[in-house]
């Protein structure tokens, strides 16, 4: 049953610009920026049509949209707009408007610290390896990144220091391992005594090449005969896998746009935005030539 409405919810936007603002409104793609008290921007988006976007905002009702947006619209003291030559170009826009602005409605593409590196050196036989939010290496270090899931960088980490760990002291239970390897500590670096092919195989796994040292854990797994300590190793073969697939995606990345480790966290957005843009050209432009391969196969 629905509940009638016996009186009008205000249109804050509607009533603070009036009507002769919003038809001013170009029908073009581009970004929009609504600004707060002391011009201090509160939100970035942007539509491959300003007019219809601004005109969502402008009729937004508490009875049909998210508080977050009601909340916005309330708090809204100005609106400016660029017209932009594509949505794409909008997009990128966007992003570069965000990251300087950081304002504090947008979630998508904000630059919080959650971007990973991850630094390897060798020195007298011991391999060091760290985690870092920035991109910060040190002296005579091999630095990889920026990969954007921390969560799963963090424990990839934890899986990486269990193996050297298990390859130089006797572990045969889950109790073996000291508790700084435990994923609830928070080390965020140490070294071990390993071979040059250790090193390799790691700095493979971060490159998101060949991933050999996915062939020796899965061995762990199937050889492991405590069932706590198998249960763990399968565990580390799920993340490790997860994370070499994070890891091969940003290899794409790089090599689509010709680029090295590492990677700016403020560029990682940006590039990914534009891989996939020219993908998704590519894709339709194959998908334009075999329609018409086939009419022309039919006229035939």
């Amino acid at each position: 049953m629905r509940q009638l409405c016996f009186f009008r919810f205000p249109k804050p936007l509607l009533e603070r610009f009036g009507a002769d603002f919003f038809k001013d409104v170009p029908k073009q793609p581009g970004v929009y920026l609504f600004a707060g008290a002391r011009h201090r921007i509160l939100y970035v988006g942007q539509s491959h049509n300003l007019k219809i976007r601004l005109s969502y905002y402008k009729n937004a009702q508490p009875e049909r949209e998210p508080r977050k947006i009601i909340k916005l619209v309330h708090q809204t003291e100005s609106i400016t707009w660029e017209c932009c030559d594509s949505p794409e170009a909008a997009q990128l826009r966007e992003l570069e408007l965000i990251r300087e602005h950081r304002p504090r409605f947008n979630v998508a593409h904000m630059l919080t610290p959650t971007y990973t590196f991850f630094g390897l050196s060798v020195n007298d036989g011991a391999l060091r390896i760290r985690i870092a939010l920035r991109n910060e290496p040190a002296e005579n270090e091999t630095w990889f990144g920026a990969y954007k899931n921390h969560g799963l960088c963090r424990r990839a980490f934890m899986v990486i220091g269990r193996m050297l760990w298990a390859e130089n002291n006797p572990v045969s239970s889950i109790y073996d391992f000291p508790l700084w390897l435990h994923d609830s500590a928070r080390h965020r670096e140490w070294a071990f005594a390993v071979s040059d092919n250790r090193s390799d195989e790691i700095c493979s796994l971060l490159n998101g090449q060949v991933p050999s040292i996915l062939d020796r854990l899965q061995e762990r797994v199937t050889m492991e005969k405590d069932l706590f300590l198998k249960k763990l190793w399968e565990q580390d073969f799920l993340t490790l896998t997860e994370f070499y697939d994070l890891a091969s995606r940003l290899k794409t990345m790089r090599e689509f746009h010709s680029l090295s480790q590492p990677i700016e966290q403020s560029r990682v957005d940006e590039l990914l935005f534009r891989m996939r843009h020219a993908e998704a050209v590519s894709k339709k432009g194959e998908t334009a030539e075999s329609g018409e391969d086939g009419a022309l196969s039919e006229n035939a």
